[in-house]
C-alpha cells in the first residue's frame, strides 16, 4: 500500500493540469477579448443614438414653432439648437453638414443626423464593414389645442372640496363615478352669487338660459386656457334651461337621448351608452353629459365679470338638480329653498340652484387633442414620430 502512494505521489499531476489551463487561457482569451469589445460597440452604438436622438427631437420641437408660416425661420431654429446640441462626428446635408431639415408637409418639420461609430471588434476581427452608421430623426408638428364646447357653470378647487368631490389627502384625489353634488354658488346662501361663465361673450341671463337648454352644438361657446366670468344670481335661467335640456335628454327621439339618472359604466368603469350599443359616452349622445372649467383661484374671489386661467376642464354627468321646475321641486326640502335629498345616494337636501350627479373626467389642458394648426386657439408643438 505505501509503495502505491509513493508510485502516486511521483506521478506530475500538478504539471499536466497547468498545461491544459494554460492552453485553454490561450484558447479563450481572444475569445473573451471579442465579447467585451462587442459589448462595448454596443454600449456606444446605444449612447451616440440617444445623444443623437436628444439633439434632433431638441431641434424639430424648436422649428415647429415658426409654422406653418415661416419655414425658412423653422429651418434656421433647428439648425440653431442642433449646433446647441451637437455631437461629435454627426452629419447631414444642412445645419452646416450636421443635419438634414425637411417639411412633411407645411405643419411638420423633420431633423434626420447620422453619425458613423468604428467598432473596436472589427480591429481583430475581418469584416464586410468598417463602420455602423447609427441614425436619428424626429418629427413635430405645430397644431392648436381643440376648442372645447363649455356648460356655461364653472368650478373651483375650493367649492370642490366643499362638496366632497376633492379629497385633499396629499395626492389631490378627485372622485370619480360616485354621486357629488355641484355647487353652484360661492356661498351657502341659495341667492349667493352663482358661478356662470359668459355666453360667446354675452352676460346676459336670456344667453346663460339658452345655452344650457340647448345642448346640440356650441352653445355655451368655445374656450381652451382662460374664461371670463358672469357671476350674479341667475338660478332661474339655470332652472328654466335645465327644464329645457331634460326635455332632450328624455326625449326617446332627440340625438342626446340618455334617460338613466346615474351612468353606466363597462368593465374598465368608464361610461358607456346603453342606449347605443355600448359607446361611449358623449356630449353628443347624451346631453345628460356636460363639460365646464375648473378656474385656478377660490370661489369667492369672482364677482362679476372676472377672466381666469384654467387648470382644466371637468366632465359631469347630470342626474338631477334643485330648482322650481325640477323633480322633487324646490320646498321639498327642509324649507322653500331647499330641494329633498337625493334617494339612495346619501347625499344631503339640495340647496336651490345646486345640480347633483357624477364626475367622470378631469381633463389637462396639455392632454387635450391637438388638431391640425389654422391660427385659432393656443398653439402647441408635440413629437409625433
Amino acid at each position: 500500500m505505501k509503495g502505491l502512494l509513493r508510485l502516486w505521489r511521483r506521478t506530475p499531476v500538478a504539471r499536466v493540469s497547468r498545461g491544459q489551463a494554460l492552453v485553454w487561457a490561450a484558447v479563450m482569451l481572444p475569445s473573451m477579448l471579442m465579447i467585451t469589445m462587442l459589448g462595448l460597440d454596443m454600449g456606444r452604438v446605444v449612447m451616440v443614438r440617444r445623444a443623437l436622438q436628444n439633439s434632433v427631437d431638441a431641434a424639430a420641437l424648436a422649428g415647429a414653432w415658426k409654422l406653418p408660416e415661416d419655414s425658412g425661420g423653422a429651418t434656421t431654429e433647428a439648425c440653431l439648437y442642433v449646433e446647441t446640441n451637437a455631437v461629435p462626428e454627426m452629419t447631414g446635408a444642412g445645419c452646416g453638414g450636421k443635419a438634414d431639415v425637411t417639411f412633411p408637409t407645411t405643419t411638420r418639420i423633420t431633423v434626420t443626423s447620422v453619425r458613423d461609430v468604428v467598432p473596436m471588434f472589427g480591429s481583430i476581427v475581418p469584416l464586410d464593414f468598417a463602420t455602423i452608421p447609427v441614425g436619428a430623426d424626429a418629427t413635430a408638428m405645430v397644431g392648436s389645442i381643440r376648442l372645447l364646447c363649455t356648460f356655461p357653470l364653472f368650478q373651483t378647487q375650493n367649492l370642490l372640496e366643499a362638496s366632497g368631490a376633492w379629497q385633499p389627502n396629499g395626492a389631490d384625489l378627485l372622485e370619480f363615478n360616485v354621486p357629488m353634488v355641484m355647487k353652484t354658488t360661492s356661498n351657502d346662501n341659495a341667492s349667493g352669487n352663482f358661478l356662470f361663465l359668459q355666453v360667446n361673450g354675452s352676460s346676459s341671463k336670456a344667453a346663460i338660459r339658452d345655452a344650457i337648454g340647448s345642448p346640440a352644438g356650441c352653445s355655451g361657446g368655445e374656450i381652451t386656457d382662460s374664461a371670463t366670468t358672469a357671476t350674479g344670481n341667475a338660478v332661474g335661467p339655470l332652472d328654466q334651461g335645465m327644464e329645457t335640456r331634460r326635455g332632450h335628454y328624455m326625449n326617446s327621439s332627440s340625438p342626446g337621448y340618455c334617460p338613466d339618472p346615474a351612468p353606466t359604466l363597462n368593465a374598465e368603469g368608464i361610461a358607456i351608452h346603453p342606449y347605443r350599443g355600448g359607446e361611449l359616452l358623449t356630449t353628443e349622445n347624451c346631453y345628460r353629459l356636460v363639460q365646464f372649467p375648473l378656474l385656478e383661484g377660490v370661489s369667492t374671489s369672482f364677482n362679476g365679470t372676472t377672466t381666469a386661467k384654467i387648470r382644466g376642464f371637468l366632465t359631469y354627468y347630470i342626474s338631477n338638480w334643485c330648482g322650481q321646475n325640477s323633480d322633487p321641486p324646490k320646498g321639498s326640502g327642509s324649507d322653500s329653498q331647499h330641494c329633498a335629498p337625493p334617494p339612495d345616494t346619501g347625499l344631503p337636501e339640495l340647496k336651490l340652484g345646486e345640480l347633483w350627479g357624477y364626475y367622470l373626467r378631469h381633463q389637462a389642458i396639455t392632454n387635450d387633442p391637438v388638431q391640425a394648426y389654422d391660427g385659432l386657439g393656443t398653439k402647441v408643438v408635440i413629437l409625433v414620430e
